[in-house]
C-alpha cells in the first residue's frame, strides 16, 4: 500500500503561546494597558449573562447619643446600585492558503514560521485597535464597542458657577446627572467644590473646561491653563470619593504644549520609578501625578485614571484567544480566528475625570 502523508498541525498549545507571549509585548506600548495589567486590573474567566457590579451609592451617619441606653433604629439601608452592562465580542480572521503550505514542504520549520509571523501580524493589528477602545463610548453607534472612558462624559453646558460640564449620560443603565438624590448647598460652594452629600454625585465625572474663564490665560486655553486645570481636578475630584488619581493621558497635541509652555520656566521631572521602567515606559511628573500621551487618546481630551476603580474584565482565559479551524477547509486553506469576549468597567463615573474644552475659545 501506498504510504499517506498526514498534514503537519500545530498544537493548540503551541498556537496559544505565540499569542501569549506577543500580547504581553503589545500591552507594553499602551500607558493605559500596562498600568491596568501591572496594577493586575484585567482578569480572566469571568462570567453571567452580563457584565454586572456593586458600586456604592450612599454612606449612612451614625447618631450620637449618651452613654446611658438609647433605642437604637435597625433600618433596612440600601446604599449599593447594581451596574450592569452587556458583554462585548472583538474579532479578526486569517487564511494560510494551500500554496503557502506547498511552499512551506523544504524545511521542517517552515510552517510554523508562517502560522507565528500570522499570530504577531494580527495580535498587533489587535492590540493596536484595542487600546484605543479604553477612550471611546460603547453607547455610540450600533452600541456594540467596549464601554470606554467616554461611556459617560456626555454632558449639557456648564455647572453654574463652575468650571466643569455638566453630566447628561447614562453609564451601566444609571445616569449620570447630579443632584438625583441627596443635597449640594450652594452656599458652599459650587459642586465640586463645596460640601455636600455623596449620593448627589455618585456616578458623576469631574468635566473640566480647559478653557473656562475661571482660569488665567484662558483666551489662550490649555497652553496656559493646563497647570490650574490639573490643580481643580486634583484637588476636589479627588476629594469627592477620597482617592488619588494614577494617571493623566491626553492627546500628543495637548501633550507638546504643555511641554512646550515650561521652556522658559521649568522642566518636569521623567518618573522613572522601577516598576514603570520594567516596562519600558517613562511618564512626565506634575506636581505627584504621572501624564502621559498615547495613540488613541481623542484630540483635545485628557483622561484622569484610577485603576483601582478600572477592571477589564475577560470571559476567555487571556485576552485574545486563538483558534485553527479543523473541519472547513476551502481549497485547503487553514483558517485561524482572532477573538476578544469581555467589556471594561468603570466603577462609577465620580471616581474619573475628564480634561476638555466645553468653551469656546477666548469667549
Amino acid at each position: 500500500m501506498p504510504n499517506i502523508e498526514s498534514t503537519i498541525r500545530i498544537d493548540t498549545n503551541i498556537l496559544d503561546n505565540f499569542l501569549r507571549v506577543r500580547i504581553d509585548t503589545g500591552k507594553r506600548k499602551s500607558v493605559a494597558f500596562q498600568e491596568a495589567d501591572r496594577r493586575q486590573r484585567i482578569s480572566y474567566n469571568n462570567g453571567g449573562k452580563t457584565c454586572e457590579w456593586r458600586v456604592t451609592a450612599k454612606h449612612v451617619t451614625p447618631t450620637a447619643g449618651l452613654g446611658t441606653a438609647v433605642q437604637i433604629a435597625f433600618p433596612q439601608t440600601p446604599t449599593k446600585k447594581v451596574m450592569s452592562i452587556p458583554w462585548r465580542r472583538y474579532h479578526l480572521g486569517e487564511s494560510v492558503s494551500y500554496y503557502e503550505q506547498l511552499l512551506s514542504k523544504h524545511r521542517e520549520t517552515a510552517l510554523f514560521d508562517i502560522v507565528e509571523e500570522v499570530t504577531r501580524g494580527r495580535a498587533d493589528d489587535f492590540l493596536r485597535h484595542f487600546r484605543t477602545l479604553f477612550y471611546g463610548d460603547g453607547n455610540a453607534g450600533v452600541g456594540a464597542d467596549l464601554h470606554g472612558f467616554d461611556s459617560f462624559t456626555a454632558y449639557t453646558g456648564l455647572v453654574s458657577g463652575s468650571p466643569v460640564g455638566n453630566p447628561t449620560d447614562t453609564y451601566a443603565g444609571k445616569s449620570t446627572a447630579l443632584g438625583q438624590s441627596g443635597d449640594w448647598p450652594a452656599a458652599t460652594g459650587y459642586w465640586p467644590a463645596g460640601v455636600g452629600d455623596a449620593e448627589y454625585c455618585w456616578n458623576s465625572p469631574v468635566l473640566c473646561d480647559v478653557n473656562n474663564s475661571r482660569f488665567t490665560g484662558y483666551a489662550s486655553g490649555i497652553k496656559s491653563t493646563w497647570q490650574q486645570a490639573i490643580r481643580f481636578v486634583t484637588t476636589f475630584a479627588s476629594a469627592l470619593q477620597e482617592q488619588e488619581f494614577d494617571l493623566l493621558v491626553v492627546c500628543s497635541n495637548w501633550y507638546n504644549l504643555m511641554r512646550d509652555s515650561l521652556d522658559d520656566h521649568q522642566r518636569f521631572v521623567a518618573a522613572e520609578r522601577p516598576a514603570n521602567v520594567d516596562v519600558g515606559y517613562k511618564f512626565l511628573d506634575f506636581e505627584g501625578l504621572k501624564i502621559a500621551h498615547e495613540y488613541g487618546c481623542p484630540a483635545n481630551s485628557g483622561y484622569f485614571w484610577s485603576f483601582d476603580n478600572f477592571e477589564l474584565r475577560c470571559l476567555t482565559s487571556q485576552l485574545i484567544e486563538m483558534q485553527e479551524d479543523t473541519d472547513i477547509r476551502a481549497g485547503g486553506e487553514r483558517l485561524y480566528a482572532f477573538q476578544f469576549y469581555g467589556n471594561a468597567i468603570f466603577w462609577a463615573g465620580s471616581f474619573f475625570a475628564k480634561l476638555l474644552e466645553i468653551t469656546a475659545l477666548g469667549t
